[in-house]
Protein backbone atom coordinates (compact mmCIF):
# COMPACT_ATOMS: atom_id res chain seq x y z
CA UNK A 1 0.00 0.00 0.00
CA UNK A 2 1.25 3.49 -1.17
CA UNK A 3 -0.25 6.37 0.90
CA UNK A 4 0.43 9.53 -0.95
CA UNK A 5 -0.80 13.36 0.54
CA UNK A 6 -1.29 16.43 -2.37
CA UNK A 7 -3.29 19.57 -2.36
CA UNK A 8 -6.71 18.72 -3.37
CA UNK A 9 -8.26 19.00 -6.95
CA UNK A 10 -11.71 19.22 -7.90
CA UNK A 11 -11.58 15.88 -9.89
CA UNK A 12 -10.69 14.08 -6.46
CA UNK A 13 -12.53 15.68 -3.89
CA UNK A 14 -15.65 15.56 -5.99
CA UNK A 15 -14.98 11.60 -5.88
CA UNK A 16 -14.12 11.69 -2.36
CA UNK A 17 -17.61 13.46 -1.68
CA UNK A 18 -19.41 11.83 -4.14
CA UNK A 19 -18.26 7.94 -2.38
CA UNK A 20 -18.08 9.18 1.33
CA UNK A 21 -18.84 6.87 4.03
CA UNK A 22 -22.56 6.85 5.84
CA UNK A 23 -21.02 8.58 8.55
CA UNK A 24 -19.40 11.65 6.90
CA UNK A 25 -22.83 11.64 4.71
CA UNK A 26 -25.25 11.88 7.77
CA UNK A 27 -22.92 14.07 9.31
CA UNK A 28 -22.46 16.45 6.33
CA UNK A 29 -25.51 16.81 4.67
CA UNK A 30 -27.54 18.13 7.78
CA UNK A 31 -25.42 20.76 7.59
CA UNK A 32 -25.68 21.90 4.46
CA UNK A 33 -29.03 23.28 2.42
CA UNK A 34 -31.37 20.41 0.97
CA UNK A 35 -30.69 19.57 -2.48
CA UNK A 36 -27.34 20.87 -2.49
CA UNK A 37 -25.53 18.81 -5.25
CA UNK A 38 -22.02 16.50 -4.23
CA UNK A 39 -20.11 18.83 -6.58
CA UNK A 40 -21.06 21.78 -4.86
CA UNK A 41 -19.64 20.00 -1.51
CA UNK A 42 -16.32 19.78 -3.20
CA UNK A 43 -15.90 22.64 -4.44
CA UNK A 44 -16.86 24.73 -1.27
CA UNK A 45 -14.56 22.88 0.71
CA UNK A 46 -11.89 23.46 -2.36
CA UNK A 47 -12.64 27.24 -2.01
CA UNK A 48 -13.11 27.54 2.05
CA UNK A 49 -9.60 27.31 2.56
CA UNK A 50 -6.73 24.26 2.44
CA UNK A 51 -7.62 21.60 1.27
CA UNK A 52 -5.86 18.51 0.98
CA UNK A 53 -6.00 14.70 -0.55
CA UNK A 54 -5.08 11.24 0.54
CA UNK A 55 -4.68 8.66 -1.82
CA UNK A 56 -4.44 4.95 -1.79
CA UNK A 57 -2.24 3.15 -4.20
CA UNK A 58 -3.50 6.52 -6.72
CA UNK A 59 -6.83 6.15 -6.12
CA UNK A 60 -8.33 9.17 -3.71
CA UNK A 61 -9.43 8.00 -0.19
CA UNK A 62 -10.04 11.23 2.27
CA UNK A 63 -10.45 14.93 1.50
CA UNK A 64 -9.26 17.16 4.24
CA UNK A 65 -8.11 20.74 5.40
CA UNK A 66 -8.58 23.67 7.32
CA UNK A 67 -10.03 27.01 6.85
CA UNK A 68 -9.50 29.96 9.57
CA UNK A 69 -12.60 30.81 11.92
CA UNK A 70 -10.74 33.57 13.17
CA UNK A 71 -6.80 35.26 12.96
CA UNK A 72 -5.78 32.43 15.27
CA UNK A 73 -7.84 29.73 15.69
CA UNK A 74 -8.68 27.06 12.61
CA UNK A 75 -11.92 24.80 11.76
CA UNK A 76 -10.71 21.22 10.59
CA UNK A 77 -13.05 19.19 8.52
CA UNK A 78 -12.56 15.19 6.55
CA UNK A 79 -14.54 13.57 3.92
CA UNK A 80 -13.96 9.98 3.73
CA UNK A 81 -14.87 6.91 1.83
CA UNK A 82 -14.87 3.23 3.08
CA UNK A 83 -11.12 3.32 3.00
CA UNK A 84 -10.50 5.88 4.88
CA UNK A 85 -8.80 3.91 7.36
CA UNK A 86 -5.88 2.80 4.95
CA UNK A 87 -4.91 6.24 4.99
CA UNK A 88 -5.43 7.99 7.90
CA UNK A 89 -1.85 7.20 9.84
CA UNK A 90 -0.11 9.33 6.91
CA UNK A 91 -2.85 11.55 6.09
CA UNK A 92 -2.50 12.68 10.35
CA UNK A 93 1.50 12.86 9.72
CA UNK A 94 0.92 15.03 7.09
CA UNK A 95 -1.53 17.20 9.08
CA UNK A 96 0.90 17.45 12.14
CA UNK A 97 4.64 17.22 10.26
CA UNK A 98 3.77 19.39 7.44
CA UNK A 99 0.97 21.83 7.41
CA UNK A 100 0.09 22.58 11.56
CA UNK A 101 4.05 23.78 12.15
CA UNK A 102 3.22 26.50 9.13
CA UNK A 103 -0.06 27.42 10.73
CA UNK A 104 1.32 28.02 14.32
CA UNK A 105 4.33 30.19 12.68
CA UNK A 106 1.64 32.22 11.24
CA UNK A 107 -0.27 32.70 14.92
CA UNK A 108 -2.73 29.98 15.08
CA UNK A 109 -3.36 28.82 18.10
CA UNK A 110 -5.99 26.28 18.11
CA UNK A 111 -8.27 24.37 16.41
CA UNK A 112 -11.61 23.08 16.07
CA UNK A 113 -13.73 20.17 14.81
CA UNK A 114 -17.30 19.61 14.66
CA UNK A 115 -18.49 16.10 14.63
CA UNK A 116 -22.28 14.44 14.72
CA UNK A 117 -22.46 12.79 18.16
CA UNK A 118 -23.13 9.45 16.85
CA UNK A 119 -19.83 9.19 14.71
CA UNK A 120 -18.10 7.15 16.61
CA UNK A 121 -15.06 7.00 13.95
CA UNK A 122 -14.20 10.20 13.86
CA UNK A 123 -14.31 11.09 17.75
CA UNK A 124 -11.46 8.11 17.90
CA UNK A 125 -9.31 10.08 15.38
CA UNK A 126 -10.16 13.39 16.85
CA UNK A 127 -9.25 11.87 20.48
CA UNK A 128 -6.35 9.95 18.87
CA UNK A 129 -4.47 13.14 17.98
CA UNK A 130 -5.20 15.15 21.15
CA UNK A 131 -8.56 17.03 20.12
CA UNK A 132 -10.92 17.20 23.12
CA UNK A 133 -14.25 17.79 23.98
CA UNK A 134 -15.38 21.00 24.97
CA UNK A 135 -18.46 21.43 26.13
CA UNK A 136 -21.97 19.36 25.82
CA UNK A 137 -23.57 18.62 22.68
CA UNK A 138 -25.48 20.78 20.64
CA UNK A 139 -27.64 21.38 18.15
CA UNK A 140 -25.77 22.07 14.72
CA UNK A 141 -27.72 20.19 12.37
CA UNK A 142 -30.78 21.49 10.32
CA UNK A 143 -33.25 19.17 11.56
CA UNK A 144 -31.81 19.78 15.52
CA UNK A 145 -29.26 16.76 14.94
CA UNK A 146 -26.15 17.33 17.59
CA UNK A 147 -22.70 17.57 17.49
CA UNK A 148 -19.82 17.50 19.55
CA UNK A 149 -17.27 20.16 19.24
CA UNK A 150 -13.28 18.90 19.36
CA UNK A 151 -10.77 21.38 20.15
CA UNK A 152 -6.81 21.26 19.74
CA UNK A 153 -4.28 23.92 21.49
CA UNK A 154 -0.67 24.47 20.48
CA UNK A 155 0.56 22.54 22.97
CA UNK A 156 -2.13 19.56 22.09
CA UNK A 157 -0.67 19.31 18.67
CA UNK A 158 2.90 19.16 19.86
CA UNK A 159 1.76 16.29 21.99
CA UNK A 160 0.22 14.39 18.95
CA UNK A 161 3.24 14.97 17.08
CA UNK A 162 5.40 12.95 19.73
CA UNK A 163 2.69 10.17 19.91
CA UNK A 164 3.08 10.08 16.01
CA UNK A 165 6.91 9.98 15.77
CA UNK A 166 6.90 13.43 14.70
CA UNK A 167 9.78 15.70 14.95
CA UNK A 168 8.74 19.30 15.04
Amino acid sequence: MVTTVRPACFRDASYIVANMRPEDEAEILCQLPEGMKRHEIAYALLMGGDAFVALDNDRPVLFFGAHPINVCTLSAWAIGTRRTWRVLVEATRFLIADYLPGKVAEGYLSMEARTHVDHRQSHGWLESTGAVVHGPPFVYGRNGEKFLLYRWTADAMADAAKRYGVQT
